[in-house]
């Protein structure tokens, strides 16, 4: 029988010290993170690049930065980690062992509707967990979940020219409506028929440039030859603010809201679905993570809170 070279195998430790200088691009600073000293990190890498064969990084100014196949083995890496990390958790979990905590980052809106709407159903099916709600900057959502600094993410769809990082998963959780807000004795509530030609007659109150909620109206005003006569009057991060701004006299809006939350409450709001379509709202999942019991029924409850139908079963 040959004799089996143990120390040439990959082991979990270069797998993550390699995983965390792709991030940290430095051994230094991966070294840092993993209590380890640099000349260890270092080592365990180039262990990792004999076994394999490969060349994994290349110098980039003062630090490193992943060689293309250290990329692609980078995107195949990380979801093992991720499911290794994670299959304790699902396993207690099965085991009658509730989480102490469970983590959730989202947008302003979302938070103060759909997930404290979700929240109170939550605690009545778990008690003893804490629920942790945080708001990122949008932009570092993704890498929130990506870091394991929060279990689940709730985002607007950013859209095709964003596509999510490669250690990440972008599921459907919802759908809502763009909708026109105005104080209920706006000139545009009264009208039976509006056209965008009313809607740029008016004082706008709009999302950023950069969102694509934003880009999807300026696309649609364009094809009007409208785009020139829009008139922003204010730019806004998220719909809640929208909301208050329309609410203390500043213009009307265009949003992605609950009509029926406390946000619109005492608004007028039309659906756009004939102009833009529904918008879309995602969940943000570790990709090659498992997900708990407990993960999984707050993202069931976020959607019922948002008016998903429970499927039969459910």
């Amino acid at each position: 029988m040959a004799k089996r070279n143990a120390y040439k195998e990959m082991t979990l430790a270069q797998l993550r010290s390699f995983c965390e200088v792709c991030r940290e691009e430095g051994f230094a600073p991966a070294a840092r993170n993993l209590h380890l000293s640099s000349p260890a990190v270092w080592e365990q890498i180039q262990a990792l690049e004999r076994q394999l064969g490969l060349k994994l990084f290349q110098r980039q100014g003062s630090g490193v930065k992943p060689t293309l196949t250290g990329q692609r083995a980078l995107e195949l890496i990380q979801p093992l980690l991720h499911g290794l990390d994670s299959a304790q958790r699902v396993l207690q979990e099965e085991a009658g062992l509730a989480p102490q905590q469970v983590r959730l980052v989202s947008g302003v809106r979302m938070m103060q509707e759909e997930a404290a709407t979700a929240s109170v159903a939550f605690r009545h099916a778990y008690p003893q967990v804490r629920l942790s709600l945080t708001h990122p900057k949008e932009e570092d959502l993704d890498h929130a979940i990506e870091l394991g600094a929060a279990d689940l993410g709730l985002t607007f769809d950013p859209g095709p020219a964003q596509p999510p990082p490669a250690t990440v998963v972008h599921e459907l959780a919802y759908e809502m409506d763009y909708y026109l807000a105005t104080p209920r004795d706006h000139p545009l509530a009264r009208r039976t028929r509006l056209t965008l030609r009313d809607l740029v007659s008016h004082p706008l109150v709009l999302s950023r440039p950069e969102d694509y909620s934003r880009q999807r109206l300026e696309a649609k005003l364009y094809q009007e030859q409208l785009l020139d006569q829009m008139q922003v009057a204010a730019e806004t991060s998220t719909a809640a603010v929208s909301l208050a701004c329309v609410r203390a006299g500043l213009g009307v809006a265009v949003v992605v809201a609950n009509p029926h939350g406390y946000l619109a409450d005492g608004l007028f709001m039309k659906s756009l679905r004939h102009w833009f379509g529904p918008a879309r709202f995602v969940f943000v999942w570790k990709r090659g993570a498992y997900r708990p019991q407990s993960h999984l029924f707050l993202a069931k409850c976020i959607q019922t809170a948002a008016g998903v139908p429970l499927a039969k079963g459910d």
